[in-house]
């Protein structure tokens, strides 16, 4: 038995043939995959809840309050992926932060104020539907009583 080790892959010559051995490299991808979605939904529930707080009505100062922590859960998923090569709609959660602070900014202009919590929301919800995992589809079944 032969085995050599190539960045990447490793192989194994068993009896003249060769066997490649990639699963060290699925799970590898998959853990830092794992740890980014983790990220992306605690940045994304952090939004959804500024979200419900502006339905229910919130002075300034709270809103300010909460948009600071929120900017720390956003920022820490957008330092755990740098890119939008994982998870697509990274660039969604980023755009969603920044129309909640754009809010802030112009808390005195009601139509502006309101405008931003409109963007903040649809952004919201493209992240939020690219957390989800796809419905599942069963087995499709014939009607029982079709034919009859």
């Amino acid at each position: 038995m032969l085995r050599r080790r190539i960045p990447h892959l490793d192989w194994i010559i068993i009896g003249g043939l060769l066997v490649l051995v990639v699963l060290a490299a699925i799970i590898a991808q998959a853990l830092p995959q794992h740890r980014y979605a983790a990220s992306a939904r605690q940045a994304v529930d952090a939004l959804k809840d500024v979200q419900g707080l502006v339905h229910a009505g919130i002075t300034y100062g709270e809103y300010t309050r909460r948009i600071g922590d929120t900017r720390i859960a956003v920022n820490r998923f957008l330092r755990s992926q740098p890119t939008d090569e994982v998870f697509p709609s990274r660039s969604e959660i980023a755009l969603a932060m920044n129309a909640f602070e754009r809010a802030a900014e112009h808390w005195q202009d009601e139509e502006s104020r309101q405008q931003a919590w409109k963007l903040a929301e649809g952004h919201i919800a493209l992240a939020d539907q690219a957390l989800s995992p796809p419905p599942q589809t069963g087995p499709r079944h014939p009607a029982s009583h079709e034919g009859r």
